[in-house]
């Protein structure tokens, strides 16, 4: 259990789908080799297939008895790819053609607004920014049979150990907002880290520094004074993504709440919507009309003249408003190899610790052998989930080369390597293509 965790609220009423958030974290974070087509950020168009395509219908998660139900592999296709562009022939040789890819894209990771169509009886959509939701019960951390991902205690940031992962990719299939990614050249599974380098620092995420819409709002769940406690414990006025998946997701959203139709003024935004209500819960489960109707009753308070505390505090106008970082409260929570590296950061504003953690269940007794101390082994559970061979989950890798490339790889033990780049620049297991 963490003693603390970290939280983020989007406002979905203010994005404008400028993907400057999305630019910031690829420049922080995902510009080193094989993390091309890696969008730790990524700003959708809903409703659409997203990123990777059809993510929201693939599966993960946990079932009503807390057994895992992964999805299948999403095939490299379904991300997209970083396209190469000519830009030196109409820069430096002048010549007068447009710059174009340089090749004909097949899907990219906003793939709906890019190429969508337009339909004259559905003038509908909302921008969906995802990051990974660092979830209090990670479907992804339970599916590794090498202990590779772990929850920290200080802040409740889920991480994934670099020297500990092979790759074995269990982590995506278990998770259901496939927010965890593959590094064809490294062979590791890699993943949104919540910018927790700059929160040690006092400084807040990458994504939400750089946002023009001042959509998000960060801090401690924990922390009363901080504007995700009153946003989503406060006012209950944000959601987590699909909660009938059973990770209880620690990114949530304040859901669109369009003014209705042409033609309906005066009449309830529910009576009529101009965002379809259904398409609504089965992002955000059936809460999300309670929480419209509250927002639409403080807005009527607000045209009224009356003060609304939830809308000044979804305004945001000002850094202290939207984030409340406080690194000095984490640090004294954290192990002590953290403490001494972050000595001499500042500390952040007091805050008053309450009593408004949520407590984990424990282990269940079919899920003990998790706690086994061969890290090497696959525990009965996860092969059982996953259909794989408890004996060797690199079976389907040990040969020269895949089907799909020319990656040679080597197995001994738990080990895989990448020994050779092919020339199409791809690799991994037949799935994975």
């Amino acid at each position: 259990m963490s003693n603390h965790q970290y939280a983020m609220v989007m406002d979905l009423n203010k994005c404008i789908g400028c993907h400057t958030c999305t630019l910031a974290c690829k420049k922080q974070w995902t510009d080193g080799d094989g993390m091309d087509y890696m969008y730790w950020n990524n700003v959708e168009t809903h409703p659409g297939t997203g990123y990777p395509r059809g993510w929201h219908t693939l599966g993960g998660g946990f079932d009503q008895q807390r057994h895992l139900r992964p999805s299948i592999l999403p095939a490299r296709a379904e991300y997209g790819e970083a396209l190469e562009y000519d830009y030196g022939q109409r820069l430096f040789d002048g010549k007068m053609k447009p710059v174009m890819p340089s090749k004909d894209p097949k899907y990219a990771p906003n793939w709906d607004e890019d190429v969508g169509g337009w339909d004259m009886s559905n003038p509908y959509f909302f921008y969906l920014p995802r990051i990974c939701n660092h979830c209090t019960h990670p479907a992804c951390l339970e599916a590794c049979p090498r202990k590779a991902i772990y929850k920290r205690t200080e802040d409740g940031i889920v991480l994934i150990d670099q020297e500990r992962c092979r790759g074995y990719r269990y982590c995506i299939k278990a998770c259901p907002y496939k927010k965890i990614y593959f590094n064809e050249v490294t062979g590791k599974s890699e993943k949104c880290v919540f910018c927790y380098p700059r929160l040690e620092k006092g400084k807040v995420n990458a994504c939400a520094a750089q946002c023009p819409g001042r959509i998000r709002f960060v801090g401690i769940l924990d922390d009363p004074e901080s504007p995700v406690h009153k946003l989503v414990r406060k006012y209950n006025a944000a959601l987590g993504l699909f909660p009938d998946k059973g990770t209880n997701p620690n990114v949530y959203y304040v859901p669109p709440f369009n003014p209705p139709k042409t033609g309906q003024y005066g009449k309830s935004i529910l009576d009529d919507p101009r965002l379809p209500l259904d398409y609504l819960k089965y992002l955000f489960g059936p809460r999300v009309a309670d929480v419209i109707a509250f927002l639409e009753a403080e807005l009527k308070h607000a045209q009224e003249g009356r003060k609304s505390e939830v809308l000044q505090l979804l305004i945001g106008r000002d850094e202290h408003v939207r984030y409340r970082i406080v690194p000095d409260l984490v640090r004294r929570d954290a192990p002590s190899d953290v403490q001494q590296r972050t000595n001499g950061q500042p500390a952040g504003p007091d805050l008053e610790k309450k009593g408004t953690l949520i407590k984990l269940a424990p282990i269940p007794k079919e899920h003990a052998e998790f706690q086994s101390e061969d890290m090497n082994a696959i525990p009965a559970t996860i092969a059982a989930a996953f259909g794989a061979a408890v004996e060797s989950p690199l079976a389907s890798l040990v040969s020269s080369a895949c089907a799909g490339c020319a990656v040679s790889r080597t197995c001994s033990g738990s080990e895989v390597k990448i020994t050779e780049t092919g020339a199409n620049g791809q690799g991994g297991c037949p799935q994975w293509h």
